[in-house]
């Protein structure tokens, strides 16, 4: 494993701001936008978030390694879209759009794309709520779900939706929004491969899983910030508890020398600093059964 992810120190990743508070119902601001500038304020910085959304496997590099497995389709895996009427708050309409978006690539690596038509018109509707939809057109995604012989294009075109709605959830001091997508993606994402690596050994994918360990760290760090935050502090628990097993997750370091190169007129420093994963079955067992608990807690 190459480009390793490291957790600076707690000072130097967030900024302190404003002091007002606001009741659960006001959060809501009546069309189900977050609104970090009424909550007791903390500003992420950019490079932070950027970092750590990127220590994060995309839903489609995930579900490309489990596609090359050999593991078949599995819809019962899926988030059911008949379950969208029971979102009916911000908090529960964010981390369901980062699971949708997450199963989306899932559908799309596995060219099911009549299925994911009623994805994506999921992903519409929560996106409409949280007034983010211009992040996720219909023919973008129709375009990605057409697209599953170029996974390149596939990474290209989400990575692009999501960036540019985080970008712009944080410019509206929604960054609340942005941590939740992101939460959702990554659980979903978690999830799927867990429940593959439970039914079909693969070494790869199995270490793909005990990786998440440097993840989930990232992870846990920003929820904690939202912890006046009765929602967000029960999630944080929830992934804190997930936390405790991936302790017992080794990663060993074996640093390798960086090397630069040239790549379209630009200098590009590669890592070639390697890691070998360590779990147990029993641990990787109880991580499967973690996971699947706090999702079902979710969706």
């Amino acid at each position: 494993m190459k480009n390793l992810i490291y957790i600076l120190p707690l000072s130097l990743l967030f900024a302190c701001g404003g002091n007002e508070s606001t009741s659960q119902e006001e959060d809501l601001l009546n069309d189900f936008a977050f609104a970090d500038s009424v909550q007791n304020q903390v500003t992420i910085s950019e490079e932070i978030i950027n970092e750590m959304i990127h220590s994060i496997p995309s839903p489609i590099e995930m579900t490309s390694l489990i596609q090359s497995t050999g593991a078949d389709f599995n819809q019962s895996l899926l988030n059911k879209t008949d379950n969208l009427d029971k979102y009916t708050t911000a908090h529960q309409k964010a981390i369901n759009l980062g699971i949708y978006g997450a199963e989306l690539g899932y559908l799309n690596i596995y060219e099911k794309t009549m299925i994911s038509v009623d994805y994506i018109s999921a992903v519409r509707t929560l996106a409409r709520d949280l007034k983010v939809e211009q992040f996720f057109d219909f023919q973008t995604l129709k375009r990605l779900a057409n697209s599953n012989k170029n996974i390149d294009s596939l990474i290209n075109i989400t990575t692009q939706s999501f960036s540019k709605m985080d970008a712009f959830l944080r410019e509206q001091n929604r960054t609340k929004a942005s941590v939740l997508i992101v939460t959702g993606t990554f659980i979903e994402g978690l999830y799927i491969a867990t429940q593959i690596a439970e039914q079909k050994a693969n070494p790869e994918l199995v270490e793909r899983v005990g990786e998440q360990k440097m993840s989930i760290d990232n992870l846990l760090l920003m929820l904690n910030v939202y912890k006046s935050d009765p929602e967000m502090e029960t999630l944080g628990k929830q992934i804190g508890k997930l936390k405790k097993l991936y302790d017992g997750v080794q990663i060993i370091t074996v640093y390798g020398e960086p090397t630069s190169k040239e790549v379209d007129g630009m200098l590009v420093i590669e890592d070639n600093s390697t890691s070998e994963v360590k779990m147990s079955e029993e641990l990787l067992t109880q991580i499967t059964e973690k996971i699947k608990e706090i999702r079902s807690k979710i969706i």
